[in-house]
């Protein structure tokens, strides 16, 4: 984590510190160049989909999207509302319920056929099928619940974000 710290008096009178409206828009603009910097540096892989900038008001969610689309960069605004009442929330909640038992098929199926898991009911039904497919299933997410337990959520989520659901 980097935190950034803006000279105010630098940009303006040298008696007066800036606005917080011209702050917030100098910060958005150096956020945006910061990301600029990063997915156009040769040496680095970084993607501006690997990144995402929280801000606390829609109003610096709007700055920031503009300084990044003046820059030729997309992004995605996501607007007010409860981050829990969307529909990837209610997928993490399958996916996290699965892994919290891990001996529930039922939830463990509910959780493969999440479009962040990408299966699809043909592969639900070839793993019905192949017994093989499925005992790698179960013992991937007892994994997960194993390391829940024993380190925590947070190092079990990392990892789950980091090598997938499932195989």
């Amino acid at each position: 984590m980097t935190i950034w710290y803006l000279d105010s008096r630098s940009y303006s009178d040298k008696e007066k510190p800036v606005t917080k409206t011209t702050a917030t828009r100098l910060l958005a603009e150096a956020v945006a160049e910061e990301i600029y910097r990063l997915v156009s540096s040769e040496s680095n892989s970084w993607q501006p989909g690997d990144m995402a900038v929280l801000v606390r008001t829609n109003r610096q969610a709007r700055l920031v999207n503009r300084s990044l689309s003046v820059r030729g960069l997309p992004s995605v605004l996501y607007s007010t509302g409860n981050i829990f009442d969307s529909r990837e929330a209610m997928e993490i909640e399958k996916i996290l319920l699965s892994i919290s038992a891990p001996n529930n098929p039922g939830l463990l199926k509910a959780a493969l056929a999440m479009d962040m898991m990408g299966a699809r009911g043909e592969d639900l039904l070839a793993s019905d099928a192949d017994i093989r497919q499925w005992e790698d299933q179960l013992i991937r997410i007892r994994e997960y619940a194993q390391l829940w337990q024993r380190s925590g959520f947070m190092p079990m989520f990392r990892i789950l974000l980091n090598r997938g659901y499932v195989r």
